[in-house]
C-alpha cells in the first residue's frame, strides 16, 4: 500500500485587511509537551494508494481519497472520496466522474453530520464547481482557478482558495453563496508577499511529471471550519499563517504560529472545540509536530510524532483528547489507528 503526501498538482498534469488583526508569531516551542498513547487499530480492507489529506465527521468516520491498485486511468486521475468507519469498514464512496467525467476534484469538505462537498474544476470549460452531497454541481461565479481548499459554512456559503494565472502563482480566495454567486474575493498583503517570494526563489511545487509552476504556500496549505463558525485558512510555511475568515468574507484575524524546530513547515490544520492542531512536517515526510493552539493562535502544547502508527501528517480526526490516524501494520497494510493524550 502506498501513501502519497502531496497529490494535487500531480492530478492536474494535463478585503478587509484593514480590520484584520495579526498575532505575532510564537517564537518558542510549547513548554507543555504532551504525548499520545496508542489505544487501538483496525485494518482497512484495501490495497492501493491513499492520498494523505483526510477529513473526519463528528462520529469519527474518516474520509480519504483511495485508489485501488487495479483502478482505471480515469479513477486514478479523479480519485473518489471513500468513507471509512472507526473500525475501518468501507461505508461508501463519493465519485464525481460518474456524473461529471470532465471534472477533477482537488479538495473536499465533510460536515459534522457526514455530508461531502467537493471542490472541482473543468479542464475543458475552464470553470470551477462545488459538487454538493446530492451530486449537483454548482458553478462558481469566478474566473478560472485551481481550488485547493474548500470550507462550507453552516450558512451554506462556500469558501474556496487556490491559485490562478498563467504560472499558477497568484493566490485566490473567495466566498460564494450556496448558488455559486460571488460574495467577495480576498487578497491579503501576505498573499502578495508569498507570491513574490515564490517568484523570487522559484519555490514551486515540484513533481517529476508536473509542470514547474504553482505556489506551494497555497497548494500545500489546508482549511477547516472552526467551532466559532469561521473558516481557518492555512498558508503553508514557517511560521504558519492562518487567516480567520467569516462567511461574509471578512478577514477577522491573522494568526502566526512558529515551527517548533528548524526545517519544519506547517501543512495541515485540524479544529476541535475552540482549539487548532497546526501540523508541522519535515519536507516530503509525514513526521513532525502537532502544535495545539487556541483560536487566537496562542500555543497550548506540542505533540511530537515519530511512531509509524501515529504520524502527524496522517492525522485524520482531532476531537478534544482523541486522535485518529491512518497508519500501517508491520506488513505495510493500512490501518485506522486511535490514540489519546496521556
Amino acid at each position: 500500500m502506498t501513501i502519497v503526501r502531496i497529490v494535487w498538482l500531480a492530478l492536474i498534469t494535463s478585503a478587509l485587511a484593514s480590520v484584520a488583526q495579526t498575532t505575532k508569531p510564537n517564537l518558542q516551542a510549547a513548554d507543555n509537551k504532551e504525548h499520545l498513547q496508542f489505544i487501538s487499530s483496525a485494518r482497512i480492507p484495501f490495497e492501493g494508494t491513499v492520498f494523505s489529506k483526510f477529513r473526519c465527521d463528528d462520529s469519527r468516520n474518516v474520509y480519504a481519497l483511495l485508489v485501488a491498485r487495479d483502478a482505471s486511468a480515469q479513477v486514478r486521475n479523479a480519485p473518489p472520496v471513500t468513507k471509512l468507519t472507526p473500525n475501518a469498514k468501507i461505508a461508501g464512496t463519493f465519485t464525481v466522474t460518474d456524473h461529471y467525467p470532465n471534472l477533477r476534484v482537488l479538495d473536499f469538505f465533510v460536515t459534522g453530520d457526514g455530508r461531502v462537498f467537493q471542490a472541482a474544476y473543468s479542464d475543458t470549460e475552464g470553470r470551477d464547481y462545488v459538487v454538493l452531497p446530492s451530486a449537483k454541481a454548482v458553478q462558481l461565479e469566478s474566473d478560472s482557478f485551481l481550488p485547493y481548499q474548500i470550507v462550507v459554512f453552516t450558512t451554506g456559503d462556500f469558501l474556496l482558495s487556490g491559485i490562478r494565472g498563467a504560472d499558477k502563482m497568484r493566490p485566490y480566495t473567495a466566498v460564494f453563496n450556496s448558488a455559486g454567486k460571488l460574495i467577495t474575493s480576498i487578497y491579503e498583503a501576505e498573499d502578495a508577499e508569498l507570491k513574490q517570494k515564490t517568484e523570487d526563489s522559484k519555490t514551486h511545487v515540484a513533481f517529476s511529471n508536473a509542470p514547474q509552476y504553482g505556489n506551494s504556500f497555497v497548494t500545500s496549505g489546508d482549511a477547516v471550519l472552526g467551532s466559532d463558525g469561521n473558516a481557518y485558512l492555512l498558508r503553508a510555511g514557517d511560521p504558519a499563517l492562518i487567516y480567520v475568515i467569516s462567511n461574509k468574507g471578512e478577514v477577522l484575524r491573522k494568526l502566526k504560529v512558529a515551527a517548533p524546530s528548524p526545517g519544519l513547515v506547517a501543512e495541515r490544520l485540524k479544529a476541535s472545540s475552540g482549539n487548532l492542531a497546526v501540523i508541522f512536517l519535515e519536507r516530503d515526510m509525514n513526521r513532525g509536530f502537532s502544535i495545539i493552539t487556541d483560536d487566537r493562535g496562542r500555543v497550548l502544547s506540542s505533540i511530537e510524532g515519530d511512531d509509524l502508527r501515529m504520524l502527524p501528517g496522517l492525522l485524520a480526526c482531532y476531537k478534544n483528547h482523541d486522535f485518529t490516524f491512518i497508519g500501517f501494520d508491520d506488513d505495510g497494510n493500512p490501518q485506522i489507528n486511535r490514540a489519546e493524550l496521556k
